[in-house]
């Protein structure tokens, strides 16, 4: 329901010490029902060890032999590669901005942190991990997963056109799967980097069961003070941003199957004092603490097994707790409790049964699943709406507070199936239905959902294929609440329409393009209260997406890719209000490479990613006004100012009518491996956003105000993300 982001957002019209808040505000990521993923372009990885590797390392992969074996809509890349992307830290998850279709969310009022995917807000996807519901998978906004590593098996992250098997949401997904436990011997790593540091266990814990535990923290809060500035502010932090997770998995071998007991759990805090009048006297309700602490725990119980050749069963129970704690500013003389913070507490409780069966046919493959969640929230608090997608003002001053005390109980039921099949020698199809049904606000939802996907041979180098479906997804919990919300919204939707072409040039060289267009329906809006939101809103998104690769050969590898993007939402009570999607970024570029040094340095490989993309959409600021707080009846102006009952306020032109300079990234790596006898160091070097240091227009985010916004019209740039030196150690043994 509300966020880091949006609370830092909400007062601060901008401020120079934007580098230390970048890390604040993409902490954390909590809605009521669910985290908002950050994701995909599907991606598939497989799982051999390359000869000659040290058992105690994680498992490395080798390269995929071609292109044309993917699924539509997936990019077959492996562990070796995306571990080796520069900036990532060697995190594979950390690669997913690299690919086609990602447009990464830097910052803005009301924006989702994390990434846009082909035209849709980050809240509008799907997170999994081995099959298992997660609060979140990224720390800091995407500069960590929460997994280590070294127990990452494969993931995919499709962009669209998903399968039926995935359920309900417009955006895309992300499905990562972990790895088996080594059963051969015992193993350990530990790693020390630049601002945090892990370990993991594992090994045979009897003849058919293995298990590992491996943890995480982010470390640089216990170097600093205990409190401090922030930049050259009047901010300061009590809390620096700091982050843990750990992962935990118990295998049993079965016969023709097996049993796997799982636990991934992560936790995100800050705490900063807001007290720089640059912030609070452009927003006096923002005054005061700024708090936020996140976490969850899934707990899962998946079971495989063979029961017949061509019967076999997969069964995944468990339990997702999240607990999201967030407060800021000071209560006004209106308010209830004047004094006391804005804030709210949440404690939710999934518990959820996903049987799945798949039954091989003749050329017929079936498959077929039933989805069942049941879902409990306890909320308290006084707080606002968060910021929202497309809304230039996000005042805290100004909002409406609401008591939100309420129990918030839901269920889910779905089912779906599959049919794989060749319907010629040359064109194969996947059909898919699924129909859910949803208990959450005043009335059931329901929802049926074909999906098809075809692909036909052209020859032996080139693939065509094509996906249709219709998507639709639950609107989040504070747009059905009782009190800040409306309960009777209904589904938003969206209908997925791509074609596309894959190709082998060679045994190195491959390229996909694909073409794009989803119209989105009854999209979420806000309105006065009492009615607070209605299924009023329309979007648009169609796109380009392209992606050449160089497969990986004696150590080198690489991909270029290029995304074109038009996306734009309007309401449909105010059609003179249609404007830019706050993730329309047209062009966006991507280039990676990695290869060995030659000569004496040959046992060291060098890394570069390189970004290059379009600017955010923005409102500007045209002009400005001396009013009074509200509900303190005060006469204002500005000939006799009264910082007391009155502050400036913004006027904004038209809604995301201007768009900031190009953005560019550039990230170096170095690494080596040595070999000891036992065990083994991984070595790495990194150099994160060269850009930054010499051109700084291409790390511009927002613009800052004074306090009392008499630049407007000549605003201060902010800057994003620093540039970072990052270095690591890792020994396996």
């Amino acid at each position: 329901m509300y966020n880091i982001c949006t609370g830092i957002k909400q007062g601060m019209k901008m401020q120079k010490n934007i580098h230390l808040f970048c890390v604040a505000c993409a902490l954390l990521m909590p809605s009521i029902l669910f985290a908002e993923a950050t994701e995909l372009a599907p991606i598939t990885v497989s799982d051999q060890v390359m000869s000659g590797e040290s058992t105690n390392q994680a498992p490395k992969i080798t390269p995929s032999t071609s292109t044309l074996d993917t699924e539509a809509s997936q990019i077959q890349l492996n562990i070796t590669e995306l571990k080796g992307v520069a900036g990532t830290q060697g995190d594979p998850l950390g690669a997913v901005k690299t690919l086609p279709g990602v447009v990464t969310a830097s910052g803005g009022k009301g924006r989702s942190s994390g990434f846009f995917v082909r035209g849709s807000n980050a809240n509008e996807n799907l997170t999994w991990i081995d099959g298992l519901p997660v609060g979140y998978i990224y720390h800091v906004g995407g500069f960590y997963s929460i997994l280590n590593p070294d127990l990452i098996d494969n993931f995919k992250t499709y962009l669209g056109g998903f399968g039926v098997e995935y359920g309900d949401r417009l955006g895309g997904v992300v499905d990562v799967r972990t790895r088996a436990p080594n059963q051969e011997k015992l193993s350990q790593s530990y790693q020390v980097g630049f601002y945090d540091s892990s370990a993991r266990i594992e090994g045979p814990m009897s003849e058919n069961s293995s298990g590992y535990f491996a943890v995480r923290r982010s470390y640089i809060d216990l170097l600093l003070p205990t409190t401090g500035k922030l930049g050259n502010s009047d901010n300061t932090y009590t809390q620096f941003p700091q982050f843990w997770d750990l992962q935990a998995k118990y295998r049993y071998e079965l016969n023709a199957g097996h049993l796997e007991l799982s636990m991934f759990s992560a936790n995100d805090a800050l705490k900063i004092n807001l007290t720089d009048p640059k912030d609070v006297n452009k927003d006096p309700a923002l005054a005061g603490e700024l708090a936020s602490d996140t976490a969850f725990q899934t707990y899962g119980l998946n079971w495989t097994q063979r029961l017949t050749a061509s019967l076999q069963q997969t069964l995944r129970v468990g339990q997702l707790n999240t607990f999201n704690r967030f407060q800021i500013g000071t209560q006004q003389a209106s308010d209830p409790n004047p004094g006391a913070p804005y804030q709210f507490k949440q404690q939710g409780d999934t518990r959820f049964i996903l049987p799945k069966w798949q039954l091989t046919e003749g050329m017929n493959l079936w498959q077929m699943g039933v989805d069942y969640y049941q879902y409990r929230f306890n909320l308290t608090g006084y707080i606002t709406n968060p910021c929202r997608e497309g809304q230039p003002d996000c005042s805290l001053t100004e909002s409406a507070a609401q008591d939100i005390g309420q129990t918030f109980d839901g269920e889910q039921l779905a089912g779906y199936i599959n049919l794989n099949r060749p319907i010629t020698d040359r064109l194969y199809g996947k059909f898919g239905l699924r129909m859910s049904q949803y208990d959450y606000g005043r009335n059931p939802y329901q929802q049926l959902s074909p999906r098809i996907t075809l692909e036909y041979d052209l020859n032996t180098q080139n693939l065509l294929t094509a996906s249709w479906g219709q998507y639709a997804q639950v609107p989040q919990g504070n747009e059905i609440s009782k009190t800040l919300g409306n309960p009777d919204l209904v589904m938003t939707q969206a209908e997925h329409r791509i074609l596309g072409i894959k190709t082998q040039w060679s045994n190195a060289w491959s390229s996909q393009v694909e073409i794009y267009q989803k119209p989105m329906r009854k999209l979420v809006v806000s309105r006065p209260s009492p009615e607070n939101f209605a299924n009023e809103g329309e979007g648009q998104a169609q796109g380009l997406d392209i992606l050449l690769k160089r497969q990986w050969q004696n150590g080198a590898y690489g991909w270029l890719s290029y995304s074109y993007l038009e996306s734009t939402r309007s309401d449909r009570n105010a059609p003179t209000a249609d404007r830019l999607f706050d993730g329309d970024q047209p062009h966006t570029l991507n280039m990676v490479w990695a290869q060995p040094f030659s000569g004496s340095w040959s046992n060291w490989t060098w890394g570069l990613s390189l970004k290059v993309q379009s600017g955010q959409p923005y409102t500007e600021v045209i002009g400005r006004e001396y009013v009074a707080i509200p509900n303190t009846q005060a006469t204002c102006s500005a000939s006799a100012p009264d910082s007391a009952r009155c502050y400036w306020n913004p006027i904004y032109g038209k809604t995301n009518g201007k768009r900031l300079p190009f953005q560019t990234r550039l990230d170096l790596s170095m690494e080596r491996n040595y070999q000891y006898q036992g065990w083994d160091l991984d070595v790495r070097f990194e150099l994160i956003n060269i850009t930054s240091a010499f051109y700084a227009d291409g790390n511009t985010i927002g613009y800052e105000y004074e306090e009392d916004y008499a630049n407007y019209a000549n605003p201060d740039t902010v800057s994003g993300l620093p540039f970072l030196p990052s270095f690591s150690i890792r020994g396996n043994f």
